[in-house]
């Protein structure tokens, strides 16, 4: 707590530079002014904020989102949103854990696509009508033409394949409690990388 809250206080950001931090003891009375060092002076913010913006542009005609900027010297300092697949089997997974689910594909990146197979014909799927239309998750219609096939599981590792080749996104989430889709995962990793 300042004793003399009337004072009025210079605050100065600045780079270290002798001779300028006498002239502003010099120009104010002491007890009004606070130097605070800066990293970076005027000339080069404007300077990286300029490369910032054109870097900025450059990714987005890239369809890459600009998701934060750093000033960490050393580090990147452009880091994008990735573009993540969502592709739910829902014969096999509950749509209760889908909420906490998706908000936890958001810390990875942005679900451009949110996909749900299964046959939604059947009363099997009633508990997902919520779910399709509070998380805009797109359900995808897989007949069950017979008892014990594996039909949305084909489906959905199809969608995955084509969606893959498009090149457009920099992950997949598969979300299913069933072990068929073990080999998929892999797969989309060494294409993903090539």
């Amino acid at each position: 707590m300042d004793p003399h809250p009337d004072r009025v206080v210079v605050w100065v950001h600045c780079k270290p530079e002798s001779a300028l931090d006498d002239a502003l003891r010099q120009a104010i009375p002491p007890g009004h002014l606070c130097l605070r060092d800066a990293q970076y002076s005027a000339v080069e913010l404007d300077t990286w904020l300029h490369e910032v913006r054109a870097d900025i542009d450059y990714w987005a005609t890239r369809q890459i989102v600009i998701n934060t900027v750093g000033t960490q010297p050393g580090r990147d300092c452009v880091e994008s949103i990735a573009r993540l697949a969502v592709l739910i089997d829902a014969d096999n997974a509950q749509p209760g854990l889908i909420a906490p689910l998706l908000a936890e594909v958001a810390k990875y990146g942005t679900a451009h696509v949110k996909r749900a197979y299964g046959d939604w014909t059947g009363t099997g799927l009633r508990g997902w009508k919520e779910q399709l239309l509070a998380q805009s998750i797109q359900p995808m219609q897989q007949f069950a033409y017979t008892t014990g096939k594996n039909a949305t599981d084909a489906a959905l590792t199809i969608d995955a394949m084509d969606l893959l080749y498009t090149n457009r996104f920099d992950g997949f989430c598969i979300v299913s409690s069933d072990s068929d889709f073990a080999r998929l995962g892999p797969v989309l990793s060494i294409m993903e990388a090539r």
